[in-house]
């Protein structure tokens, strides 16, 4: 894996997910922002696409479904339209217990349609001679999953709390296609998933507001509950 392309390392956190149905949904947009803690949208909602990667015996996903303190994920990063676009952000996703934090690495990789597989699809200029296994991990280099969806975001006016909401998911199995699979999906009906994301400090404040938005906390991993519907 190609070490000197890490562009970024996100301090440590506390994240809080929990699934909501999504008759829900104006309900705690409302109570969102209305809040005690004044949230506010720091920018307007996007697509998000990760292409997640796992061994050839799914050490990733067996993590998670055996709820090990420690977990790492690898998924390939880009906004907009689910088609790829040019220099996709690879991200390495880190828990222990409810603390996360990710290491993105900026690649030179550029989009190229109709290819064979997904390492074909993604290709660097001649002059730099990287492709995508370069940037991936050995333990983390088979393409599994595909998972795309519709972000909002919020944050306090302190920007110590951020929360997002994730529609409209979708999931594009990729284990047993040839070709990238950007057609043939599943998606997660009436539900959206709520995050908060906060730093240990201000642990002392989520109290009041997790009762304002009804917020009790769970389990649930996009990349997990991408896989076990691909299967069903």
């Amino acid at each position: 894996m190609i070490k000197h392309y890490i562009v970024n390392k996100t301090p440590k956190r506390v994240e809080l997910k929990k699934k909501y149905l999504f008759r829900e949904f104006e309900h705690i947009l409302f109570n969102l922002k209305n809040s005690s803690l004044r949230f506010t949208e720091p920018f307007p909602p996007r697509y998000i696409n990760s292409l997640y990667f796992d061994s050839s015996r799914y050490s990733s996903i067996n993590e998670s479904l055996s709820g090990d303190t420690k977990r790492i994920k690898t998924r390939l990063r880009w906004y907009g339209s689910l088609v790829p676009t040019n220099y996709p952000v690879l991200e390495k996703k880190y828990k222990t217990g409810q603390y996360s934090w990710k290491k993105l690495i900026k690649t030179r990789l550029e989009y190229c349609c109709n290819q064979k597989d997904w390492y074909s699809t993604f290709q660097s200029p001649l002059k730099y001679n990287i492709g995508l296994r370069d940037y991936l991990p050995k333990d983390q280099n088979i393409p599994t999953s595909l998972v795309s969806y519709y972000r909002y975001y919020f944050e306090t006016l302190d920007k110590k709390f951020r929360v997002t909401i994730d529609k409209k998911l979708n999931f594009f199995d990729q284990t047993l296609r040839l070709k990238p699979n950007f057609t043939f999906k599943r998606h997660l009906e009436n539900y959206f998933i709520l995050e908060i994301k906060f730093d240990d400090f201000n642990c002392n404040r989520i109290s009041q507001f997790t009762n304002e938005i009804a917020f009790h906390p769970e389990r649930f991993s996009k990349y997990c509950e991408s896989m076990c519907l691909n299967k069903n």
